[in-house]
């Protein structure tokens, strides 16, 4: 145990990395603990409360609470460009927050030490934690089970192999990486739970709490005579051979996920699982066993670069740029191009449609190509409006207005809108409500909902006289 806390004001430029994107906002609830705890308690060395001491670990009032974060982050998880080798670029596990050599640090969850001070397997001291899931104290099984903590770069460890510590203790402090950036490193590994067209994507989130992204995907569609849309299955989705996991390799598919591409092409090599099981005729020979050395090299295919870029990465029919981001940075941008996509005969035919996904599942709206529903035809019976059905439609939204104030207004439907029928509606009709009176009449109109901002009430034909959507909005009955 070495738990000397060395002096200096020097700030790292990193601080913290994280092998997973895990949550860690209060209202997460998973799998992993519920209420987690930043491992610097929200920099609380920065600005103490009163009385407390490094010993008291870390308030209970900090764990899981957004206001308390280790927040600016250097460096996120994932894609990333390597200072330190030039601005290559580099597929980071973990994220990096600069603080001071020697800030304290904090176990994110209950659980066993299971390495503390320097290691053979690591380029510095680090401690290493085993957490529980609940219900599996002991276990490590696939669906339940442990995960681990990773703090590198430690300059000092208030812990010993075996001890039990609570959610929040004191368990050593920050270091210097062997780069010379004064850095600590937060790697959690879930340790039991298995697991044509040139589309390009950027991706840009803001340097704030969280640098979450998990996930981007494609879908291909080919518009039909009919107009509808049919769904162009891609090579990548059915997974190839045996892994580690028994789920199969994903190859090529036409989604990017951090997590999947890391536990697949990040290959283990231990006494159960070496480095020859994923060589040719291995027991989980990997699809690219023809480019792997023979000697253990576990980052060969996530940190590949194109070849005409050595800031883009390669691999597995997807070209990554990131931007170069530090702690001084407003927004973490990265651009993905799915190179290995099937499209379809006819580029006019082609509809392709793209999101985004964090750690919890949360997804951006789709971006839409080419994507456009055919005009809806609407029809009226005694008590309902009807419409046609539209694919990759989500939703309807029906509007009704006064076909005499249309006309004295010279087709203003700000002032001729007068009301929201239905807003974001599955099915397609609707009732149209009361009958006009004596002399009057009603007009309606209803438009796909897409999950997109370019959702709109106009036809597109050229009998349409005007643009309609500005004065539906501005009548504020637009069904927003």
């Amino acid at each position: 145990m070495n738990s000397t806390r060395p002096s200096s004001g020097i700030v790292a430029t990193a601080c913290l990395a994280v092998l997973l994107a895990l949550p860690v906002r209060a209202e997460v609830q998973g799998p992993l603990d519920p209420s987690p705890v930043w491992p610097l308690c929200g920099r609380i060395d920065e600005n103490p409360p009163m009385g407390w001491q490094e010993s008291d670990g870390c308030p209970a009032e900090r764990w899981g609470n957004p206001a308390f974060t280790d927040t600016p982050i250097s460096s996120t998880y994932g894609p990333r460009l390597l200072f330190s080798e030039g601005l290559r670029y580099d597929f980071h596990r973990g994220i990096d927050i600069g603080c001071p050599l020697g800030t304290p640090v904090f176990a994110f969850a209950e659980g066993v030490v299971r390495k503390a001070g320097p290691d053979p397997s690591y380029s510095d001291p680090l401690v290493q934690l085993r957490h529980y899931r609940p219900g599996y104290w002991g276990q490590c099984t696939t669906g339940g089970g442990c995960y681990h903590t990773n703090y590198l770069h430690m300059s000092g460890w208030a812990v010993a192999v075996e001890d039990v510590v609570s959610k929040g203790d004191l368990i050593g402090y920050s270091g210097a990486s062997g780069s010379g950036n004064l850095q600590l490193a937060l790697e959690p590994v879930d340790s039991s739970d298995p697991m044509a067209p040139l589309v390009h994507a950027t991706i840009t989130i803001p340097m704030s709490v969280e640098l979450d992204l998990e996930r981007v995907e494609v879908e291909v569609y080919e518009r039909q005579p009919d107009h509808s849309m049919m769904y162009v299955e891609q090579p990548g989705e059915t997974p190839v051979g045996d892994t580690v996991e028994q789920v199969g390799y994903w190859v090529a598919p036409p989604w990017f996920s951090m997590l999947q591409s890391n536990r697949q092409y990040t290959y283990k090599n231990s006494g159960g699982v070496p480095w020859s099981s994923f060589l040719q005729f291995g027991l989980y020979e990997s699809p690219y066993w023809d480019i792997l050395p023979v000697d253990y090299a576990p980052n060969i295919h996530l940190d590949a670069q194109h070849p005409d870029d050595f800031q883009v990465g390669l691999f597995n029919g997807v070209s990554i740029a990131p931007n170069h981001t530090n702690a001084s940075s407003s927004e973490y941008v990265v651009r993905f191009g799915f190179l290995a996509l099937a499209g379809t005969a006819s580029a006019a035919d082609l509809c392709v449609r793209l999101r985004a996904l964090d750690v919890h599942g949360h997804g951006t709206a789709w971006s839409l190509d080419n994507c456009s529903p055919p005009p809806l035809l609407l029809t009226l019976d005694a008590m309902d409006v009807l419409w046609n059905a539209t694919d990759l439609t989500v939703g309807y939204d029906v509007v009704q207005g006064d076909v005499q104030g249309l006309l004295s207004s010279a087709g203003d439907f700000a002032q001729a809108t007068q009301g929201c029928l239905a807003g974001n509606i599955p099915q397609t009709s609707h009732l149209h409500g009361a009958d006009p009176g004596l002399g009057e009449a009603f007009w309606y109109l209803v438009r796909p909902v897409l999950g997109m901002p370019t959702e709109s009430y106009d036809s597109g034909g050229t009998t349409q006289a005007a643009p309609r959507d500005a004065g539906i909005l501005a009548s504020t009955f637009d069904c927003q």
